[in-house]
């Protein structure tokens, strides 16, 4: 992954695309200041990667194939396993866990892993999905998320940051479901 990180460069800039937000009046304008470029003040592991979108779906055909890619075995089947798995306690959702971001209807019937949403009880989710299915989405619309029971990969990149927590992935899911599923 040659084209992922925490910083811009300046030969990187001119590809990266303008992150937009809800105005006053619910249009969508580019928000003034962003994308940042050059290094952050402080490096997340939550947050803040930059990454373009072929290196980003060679990162998720790495997690679909338990952690080998082009031959190379990057992570022990048993790690991606194990980040794929959930870890709160007593097989609870993400509901039950965090700040009012997390009690969403959305999070009903998902767990977290180590890095990544899991799929627990497919029928409390707001969207077709299947349980073991895991990913990620980021504040500007942006989700990804790996399938093993249907061995498939899905990236979905917007650069739209809602200022409601209305979400289109139920709909992307629907969507998918129903294309690639049925």
């Amino acid at each position: 992954m040659t084209d992922a990180g925490f910083r811009v460069t300046d030969e990187q800039a001119g590809r990266l695309s303008e992150l937009y937000g809800e105005d006053a009046e619910g249009r969508i304008t580019p928000i003034a200041g962003l994308p940042l470029h050059g290094r952050p003040r402080f490096l997340s592991g939550s947050g803040g990667m930059v990454a373009g979108a072929h290196d980003y779906h060679r990162f998720m055909e790495m997690l679909r194939r338990r952690g080998e890619l082009d031959g190379t075995r990057l992570l022990a089947p048993e790690t991606v396993d194990m980040m794929a798995s959930n870890h709160l306690p007593g097989n609870a959702d993400r509901r039950t866990f965090g700040s009012r971001v997390h009690q969403e209807p959305g999070n009903a019937g998902l767990g977290f892993g180590l890095g990544v949403s899991v799929v627990l009880d497919p029928e409390l989710t707001r969207a077709p999905s299947s349980e073991g299915a895991f990913g990620w989405s980021g504040v500007a619309s942006t989700t990804f998320w790996v399938d093993p029971r249907h061995d498939m990969t899905v990236q979905f990149f917007t650069q739209v940051r809602p200022t409601t927590s209305h979400s289109i992935f139920p709909e992307l899911k629907r969507l998918v479901h129903e294309a690639v599923l049925e």
